[in-house]
């Protein structure tokens, strides 16, 4: 009721709360070579005032490909990766502001602090008129290619009604876009982006990468790859499952040694390079090998 008076809804909901500080999440994955991440903070919603700015200010950042300042700056200069983007989900509440990346895992420190940096120069730095030029040309240049079937049009315009935005704010969007300057998408930048308060997964070999992290003083929770990403959930799984007992340990440790055995011993299997799996499977209506 309150979104349908245009007023935004009250913060009482726990799981939209903005996090403070830095709150670094590693889930182990031995076999990785790499690190990948998942970084983020809250975004916006849909009927922001500053909606056009922050998407045109994004573009800049990481959203433009090869030519925002995150691909310029973290794959064109410092070779770290293959590629790296920003983007921000707005719906009716607040959505979020996600960046996505992979580095060498020797370069998982200097990844985060590269992406940081650029978080901070966008609010320093504001997008030049060149690179808001470039923007408003991908843009509102590229926006009538959305609009090539009527499916298409179809649905901008039911979300238009949906988030109460009215016909004319797909009409109007390119427009919009164009009347945009440069001290708009700075001060977007100063008001949405929060590189002191992020969430961040890192997806890479423990062994390796937490040493790299603690090096750098950076504090963070590791889990196995296996366990649920829910803290919550984790800990209801460790309640439930109670504490490992000294008979059960026996009692693995001799299964253990039961299936070595019957594989052929632990150096015929060290010699396994490669396993396939035969059988016969359904999947509706199809049937096979």
């Amino acid at each position: 009721k309150d979104w349908q008076k245009g007023q935004r809804p009250p913060r009482n909901i726990k799981a939209l709360a903005p996090r403070k500080g830095l709150s670094v999440l590693l889930v182990d994955k031995p076999s990785l070579s790499q690190s990948f991440f998942a970084l983020g903070h809250e975004g916006i919603h849909r009927k922001a005032s500053n909606l056009d700015a922050v998407q045109a200010m994004n573009y800049v950042l990481g959203g433009g490909g090869f030519s925002s300042r995150m691909m310029q700056v973290i794959r064109s200069k410092g070779g770290k990766t293959y590629g790296v983007s920003s983007s921000f989900d707005a719906n009716t509440l607040d959505g979020g502001f996600s960046v996505s990346t992979f580095t060498r895992t020797e370069e998982t420190v200097n990844m985060l602090n590269l992406i940081r940096a650029e978080l901070r120069r966008i609010a320093t730095e504001p997008p030049t008129g060149s690179e808001l030029d470039q923007a408003k040309g991908k843009i509102a240049g590229g926006y009538v290619l959305r609009f090539q079937t009527g499916s298409q049009l179809a649905g901008a315009l039911a979300r238009a009604q949906m988030y109460e935005l009215g016909d004319k704010y797909v009409t109007n969007y390119p427009l919009r876009i164009n009347a945009l300057k440069t001290d708009q998408l700075g001060e977007a930048a100063k008001s949405v982006i929060h590189p002191d308060d992020l969430a961040i997964v890192i997806v890479g070999n423990a062994a390796k990468v937490a040493p790299l992290l603690k090096a750098a003083k950076i504090d963070f929770e590791q889990i196995a790859y296996t366990d649920p990403i829910s803290a919550a959930e984790r800990v209801a799984k460790l309640k439930a499952e109670g504490p490992i007992t000294t008979a059960e340990k026996k009692a693995a440790a001799k299964l253990l040694k039961r299936a070595l055995k019957a594989a052929g011993g632990l150096k015929r299997l060290k010699k396994v390079k490669t396993i396939r799996l035969s059988g016969r499977a359904s999947m509706g209506n199809i049937k096979g090998s």
